[in-house]
């Protein structure tokens, strides 16, 4: 970048670093279940990341787009004044966003902002919902997940039984909480296939469109295969052991089994002709 904005860009990024780290530290990182966990945390730090990242290699060019930029500079600063006004961190997280496509405007120019759609489309899986919105979803995924589960136990032969999202296994009551419902790990695997088609570089909006689509069933399966992995652990081992780390742990179990699922869909796509040619960087 030109030394003669670096100053001004760089004094821009610590004003809003002074206004966000708070709202976030706040949000995922003071507490280890604060609204969207650890996995938005990550997904927070690698879309900055990614940003400076592309902020340090993108030059200077073309004139920089002041009126554009200052609509969203004002759209972001209204939207994180209504958040912080009414109490939602949706908005005000949210605001984030138009910020930093402001500052790529003012500095850059219109035809940057393509170069950072990716870390922007990753802080998009950061905005925390509300539960009034999550909840309207969370209640019937963990019914079906309690239902698959109870099906695939009995097809194995323990004695299951059902009522409502509680497990009855043996002698161990298992309640499938809101965490086993996918939301949260939903929208982190959204990102995450959005992140292994940007790292592999594949192109051709069928074969994303399809696995965007798929990341839906993928994290209900995988969910379900957690769900049956704690349940099969608790009536083995006890309950001590099923809530134990291990439980959580399950969680990271859940992302390597999506991650090898969106693998092996993605080399199916390639199987079944959805194949399309690598991106060359030139």
């Amino acid at each position: 970048m030109q030394l003669r904005h670096g100053a001004a860009l760089w004094l821009a990024l610590a004003a809003l670093a002074a206004l966000y780290v708070p709202l976030f530290h706040g949000l995922y990182f003071a507490q280890g279940e604060s609204l969207g966990g650890s996995t938005a945390a990550l997904l927070l730090v690698l879309a900055l990341g990614l940003f400076i990242q592309q902020l340090l290699a993108c030059p200077l060019r073309g004139a920089p787009a002041r009126a554009l930029g200052a609509v969203a500079l004002l759209q972001a600063s209204a939207l994180y004044l209504l958040g912080e006004l009414l109490q939602l961190p949706m908005f005000s997280a949210g605001s984030l966003i138009l910020m930093l496509a402001a500052v790529v405007l003012l500095y850059f120019g219109r035809a940057a902002l393509r170069e950072f759609l990716l870390p922007l489309l990753l802080l998009l899986f950061v905005i925390p919902l509300p539960y009034v919105l999550t909840d309207v979803i969370v209640q019937p995924l963990k019914l079906f997940i309690s239902a698959v589960t109870e099906g695939l136990l009995y097809l194995l032969g323990y004695p299951v039984a059902r009522q409502g999202v509680v497990l009855y296994l043996g002698p161990y009551q298992l309640l499938v909480a809101d965490a086993c419902s996918g939301i949260n790990s939903l929208f982190s695997l959204e990102a995450i296939a959005l992140l292994y088609l940007h790292v592999v570089k594949r192109g051709g909006a069928a074969r994303k469109a399809v696995i965007g689509l798929l990341i839906v069933p993928i994290s209900v399966l995988a969910n379900v295969l957690r769900v049956l992995f704690i349940a099969l652990l608790t009536y083995h081992q006890g309950n001590a052991v099923g809530q134990s780390f291990v439980h959580e742990l399950s969680g990271l179990f859940l992302f390597v089994v999506a991650l090898l699922l969106i693998i092996g869909l993605d080399g199916l796509l390639d199987r079944l002709g959805l194949a399309c040619p690598r991106e060359v960087t030139p």
